[in-house]
């Protein structure tokens, strides 16, 4: 409950459970006839780690034929392979690629939100005149919310703050009659569209730069918190702690900062989820680079808690909550390794995820240059 409480989610590879533990990503476990468990961790996320590049034309066709060769391996199957889109980048990508290595039918799906202010359904439509596909919009409501909220809430097997979308994405999916279908997550982890990517490094420069000014740090960090209540509280509490480990991400992604759960009364009992990243995971390239960049380890980061924590395990349970195997093409190993090199450069440019853009081809601009 205090990682829950912290993160808004359960963070491998602890549980809800008593004396029950999740098996971490990359990891597998061997039981032998003599009781002994032997645990092997075939990956680690430092192996991805790499000394920033240029993104040229030729980074460019490295990535893109990585994109199409992960589309092609996700697109195996004795069955129909639908898409989930939403007129983002990430699923609109997806759809294209997917055209692009020769699927001429292709069944796309999306909740839309009549009426409210997140509805996006004008760029699906965008998306699914260019690429001719056959869609199906799910247009949620209130009162189904309410009619499907003690199904919802029974289909998780832990705690979780998000999710309500994939539930009713993946029940129009399979009133579609899909059984597969492609997702976009890991396009933002990977690709550097959270708000994360830019705001982590400000955060950063300005405690750089206060670290130099203490006076200024504390009456800052005292007088923030009632110039902007919820904000100026985890600000101020990021400058209280802004030597803990990964101190930026946790003031970013993090749910209840640490004063406002002894308010509740609430014992803290463990380390923060987001320290079990340890500075072993960080390694020194041969050059004497120090790694990763600062790009790379917010990926790593939002890859590592925030993705594989809450958007995998909610996608998981909420798709087979319906009976339908949901694919993350942009979450592969091969391709992490691929764009790594190159997240860095994705920020001297002005346009959001503009590698995927690249490498991807023939998007339209209106679902490139729109707002996130």
């Amino acid at each position: 409950a205090d990682a829950f409480l912290k993160t808004g989610s359960v963070p491998s590879p602890l549980t809800i459970y008593s004396e029950v533990f999740a098996l971490p990503p990359a990891w597998s476990l061997v039981y032998q006839a003599n009781k002994r468990v032997n645990l092997n961790q075939w990956w680690q996320f430092g192996d991805l780690y790499s000394a920033a590049k240029e993104f040229n034309a030729g980074a460019k066709e490295e990535v893109r034929e990585a994109l199409l060769e992960s589309i092609r391996m996700h697109c195996v199957s004795d069955v129909e392979v639908g898409a989930f889109l939403s007129g983002g980048v990430d699923s609109t990508s997806i759809v294209s690629l997917m055209r692009q290595i020769g699927h001429e039918r292709i069944k796309t799906i999306s909740v839309t939100f009549p009426g409210n202010a997140l509805d996006e359904s004008r760029y699906s439509k965008i998306a699914t005149d260019v690429y001719e596909t056959e869609h199906y919009e799910y247009k949620l409501t209130e009162e189904e919310v309410i009619e499907h909220f003690d199904r919802l809430m029974g289909s998780m097997d832990q705690p979780t703050i998000d999710g309500l979308n994939t539930y009713f994405v993946s029940k129009a999916a399979k009133d579609l009659g899909l059984k597969v279908v492609m997702s976009g997550i890991g396009g933002d982890e990977l690709f550097g569209g959270y708000p994360s990517f830019k705001y982590i490094p400000m955060l950063e420069q300005i405690n750089s730069v206060l670290n130099y000014l203490p006076f200024l740090r504390s009456s800052i960090s005292a007088s923030v918190k009632f110039a902007v209540p919820r904000l100026g509280k985890k600000f101020s509490d990021y400058l209280d702690h802004s030597n803990e480990k990964n101190a930026s991400f946790k003031i970013f992604r993090g749910l209840f900062i640490g004063e406002e759960l002894l308010r509740l009364g609430w014992s803290q009992k463990f380390e923060h989820p987001y320290d079990m990243n340890k500075a072993a995971d960080y390694g020194m390239h041969s050059n004497g680079t120090s790694l990763p960049t600062e790009m790379q380890k917010i990926s790593h980061c939002e890859s590592k808690f925030y993705m594989a924590n809450q958007l995998l395990r909610d996608t998981d349970i909420y798709s087979m909550q319906h009976s339908l195997e949901l694919r993350v093409p942009f979450v592969d190993h091969i391709l992490y390794k691929t764009v790594f090199p190159y997240i860095d450069s994705s920020f001297t440019s002005k346009l959001s995820k503009s590698i995927l853009i690249e490498a991807t081809g023939n998007l339209p601009r209106a679902i490139t240059h729109r707002t996130k």
